[in-house]
Formats: C-alpha cells, sequence, structure tokens
C-alpha cells in the first residue's frame, strides 16, 4: 500500500522528519491562508477601485460648480424666478401679437383703425367724434409702442439659455449627490 510506504518512510526519518514534515504542514496552511488574504484584498481593492474611478471627475465637476451650502435652494430660487419672468415674457409676447396680428398684421391695432375709418365715412362732420377715434388710435399705437419696448425675442433666448444653465447645475449637483450619497449640498461640501 502507498501510504502504508509514505508512513514507513515518514517514521524512518525519525524526529528530525517529523519536524521538517509538520514545519512544512505549516507552511503549506500559512501560504494557503496568505492566498485566501490577498485574493481578499484584491476584491477588496477591485469594488474601491470601481467605485472611485470616476473621483476625478467627481471633484473636477465639483470645483468648477462652486458648490456652497444652501447653493441648491438658492439654485432653484433663481430657476423659479426666471421661469417666472419666461411666462411673463410669452404673455406680453401673446398679447403684443394680438394687438400687431403678429405676422399677419391683421390685429387689434389694425381693427381699431378700420374702425375709426370707417366711422369717419358713417359720420361727416363729428369733430368730438373724430378727436375721440384720435385718442383710441394714439392710445393703441402707445400700448403697441411700449409691449415692443418689453417683448423682445433676444430676451426671451436669453432667458431660455438662463433657465438650461441653472436647470443643468442643479442637475449636476443631484447626480453629484447620488455619487456621493448624500442628501444635500452641505453633506456634499464636507464629502468633498
Amino acid at each position: 500500500e502507498p501510504e502504508q510506504q509514505v508512513e514507513l518512510l515518514d517514521n524512518s526519518g525519525g524526529e528530525v522528519l517529523r519536524e521538517i514534515r509538520s514545519n512544512l504542514s505549516q507552511a503549506v496552511s500559512s501560504a494557503l491562508e496568505n492566498e485566501r488574504k490577498l485574493l481578499e484584498v484584491s476584491r477588496k481593492r477591485r469594488e474601491i477601485e470601481s467605485r472611485y474611478q470616476d473621483g476625478e471627475s467627481f471633484l473636477e465637476k465639483y470645483r468648477r460648480m462652486e458648490i456652497r451650502p444652501g447653493c441648491e435652494s438658492d439654485w432653484e430660487t433663481d430657476l423659479n424666478r426666471v421661469s417666472d419672468l419666461l411666462k411673463r415674457q410669452a404673455r406680453l409676447r401673446l398679447l403684443h401679437d394680438r394687438l400687431t396680428g403678429g405676422s399677419s398684421g391683421e390685429g387689434l391695432s389694425a381693427a381699431i383703425e378700420q374702425f375709426g375709418q370707417d366711422i369717419r365715412q358713417s359720420m361727416d362732420g363729428a369733430p368730438e367724434l373724430e378727436m375721440n377715434i384720435e385718442r383710441l388710435l394714439t392710445a393703441s399705437q402707445e400700448i403697441e409702442k411700449a409691449l415692443k419696448a418689453v417683448v423682445s425675442i433676444e430676451r426671451e433666448q436669453s432667458l431660455q439659455d438662463e433657465f438650461d444653465n441653472i436647470e443643468k447645475k442643479i442637475g449636476t449637483l443631484r447626480k453629484l449627490m447620488r455619487y456621493a450619497k448624500v442628501d444635500n449640498a452641505e453633506d456634499l461640501v464636507d464629502f468633498a
């Protein structure tokens, strides 16, 4: 039997061979334990590297955004303010277009002017009525002029760009907060 032969050989070596065999057994056990530890350290390293592989990108975005405690609510307030300005600008543009008729030119101003001409043709020689028609036409032109002064495609586009930028900042901030697993800008500042 091979096992008995190995045991006979081991026993014939005496105490020295038994000690060598014991040392070898301990060395193999130690090597296996060290191998397990090394594999565990490698696994943890991969986990950490995978979690923080975007760390440089995170820090770059963080620095570029100038995040400070309370900035999220400040940016949301700015977003609401710009949103309100955009809505106001759109309403004013619609009112201006109603008055002028937009690109068709058939708005309230044209209707008032036509109305005045129709009254003049129907009622010859009524100076008081003529004066009131002139005031109505002048008032219509003044309203159109005032609306034109506040309605601007460039202003509306500028507000839209500002809205988009603030919205993007808030989105990036929230993405960074999810990455850092925090709930607010204050905690993000502490994390970074």
